[in-house]
């Protein structure tokens, strides 16, 4: 389950992909057109219950407002020392993406899906470590980067389904829930 990134979020992502070419040698950077903000991560799903899930989650959305967040400052998981993600922060409207989280977090345990143990933290996931034994070049200077705010509309949540691939995951559309 993910919420949308807006087209100028996407382009900064692109920018820094510019900024930071020295990147590429031990981090798998998130294609901007799969970008999102993932709210519960699912897993392998049966089929069978998909619609059943997707039930649980209108019901959700229909009782949520629809709100914006800013993405702003970028920083890593789980420390600088020992990076394993890039990440893009959220600010303006990290409340309302935890409350939206820990709703769907509710819902699906009806399902099988256990809470999350390390809490939820909205962010958005620019950028995974191939081999967290190298050395990243240049990380120094991207977590000294001043990333341009930008301003994300979330009007619906989506559910995606992922195939990984040797090429990075392909992410297809399940269905839109809309938000109130």
């Amino acid at each position: 389950m993910a919420i949308p990134v807006s087209p100028e979020t996407r382009q900064q992502v692109e920018v820094i992909k510019r900024e930071f070419p020295e990147l590429r040698v031990n981090v798998r950077l998130v294609h901007p057109e799969n970008l999102h903000l993932t709210l519960k991560f699912l897993g392998d799903t049966d089929e069978k219950i998909v619609p059943a899930i997707s039930k649980t989650i209108t019901e959700i959305a229909s009782k949520i407002r629809r709100f914006e967040y800013v993405c702003e400052g970028v920083g890593c998981f789980p420390n600088n020392r020992n990076p394993r993600i890039l990440w893009l922060g959220v600010t303006r409207g990290f409340d309302e993406i935890k409350e939206l989280s820990g709703q769907i977090e509710a819902g699906l345990q009806t399902f099988g899906y256990l809470p999350e143990r390390r809490g939820f933290q909205p962010h958005l996931t620019i950028g995974r470590i191939k081999n967290p034994q190298r050395k990243i070049d240049d990380l120094e200077n991207f977590l000294k980067y001043e990333f341009i705010s930008t301003i994300n509309r979330v009007e619906n949540v989506i559910f995606y389904e992922s195939n990984l691939t040797a090429g990075g995951a392909i992410y297809t559309r399940l269905a839109v829930f809309n938000l109130k």
